[in-house]
């Protein structure tokens, strides 16, 4: 298993595993197959501050870049991740509830479409932020979700210019970086 790219991890704040560490990566459980063999998306996490990593939930063959974000029930966790091998042109997903160990749903996306590239997922209050380069010219754009990824409506481009791979943060002050 090794870190996946450009994108933050997090630390559970809440529910049964409040305190875990959990980054994205690529793993690689033998006897699975994936764009490398074995390797697909999925999640490392850390009970004890990072000290030692355990791999975790694995997403389906096809998988790869992942971004994750913490839900407001009760600790779970929400993923949104680019199908490379089997790519569908929408935007895919997984849910755990057991801090990141096993996906209990994995689906795609209709109204959230994907260019190929890495995108970025934050929390902003009780929304859910995703970038991401959109249309032809793959100008940088944000959707939102209210209902903690269920659905998405994506907005208009914030920057007319060329865009890839993003991430979002939010400051202390609430400013969305």
């Amino acid at each position: 298993a090794w870190p996946n790219n450009c994108v933050h991890g997090i630390q559970l704040a809440t529910g049964p595993y409040a305190g875990r560490l959990v980054i994205p990566a690529f793993l690689y459980k033998e006897g699975e197959s994936g764009q490398a063999p074995g390797v697909r998306g999925g999640l490392l996490y850390s009970d004890d501050g990072a000290a030692t990593w355990t791999a975790g939930a694995v997403l389906r063959e096809g998988s790869d870049e992942v971004s994750l974000v913490e839900t407001n029930d009760q600790g779970e966790i929400y993923v949104t991740h680019r199908m490379n091998t089997k790519f569908t042109g929408k935007r895919h997903f997984a849910r755990s509830a057991d801090g990141g160990r096993t996906f209990y749903e994995v689906g795609e996306h209709v109204d959230l479409p994907d260019p190929r590239l890495h995108a970025g997922l934050i929390r902003c209050g009780d929304s859910l932020l995703f970038s991401s380069p959109q249309g032809e010219g793959r100008q940088m754009t944000i959707a939102s979700s209210r209902d903690e990824g269920a659905s998405w409506l994506v907005g208009s481009s914030i920057d007319d210019s060329l865009s890839r791979y993003s991430d979002l943060g939010v400051t202390p002050n609430g400013t969305i970086i």
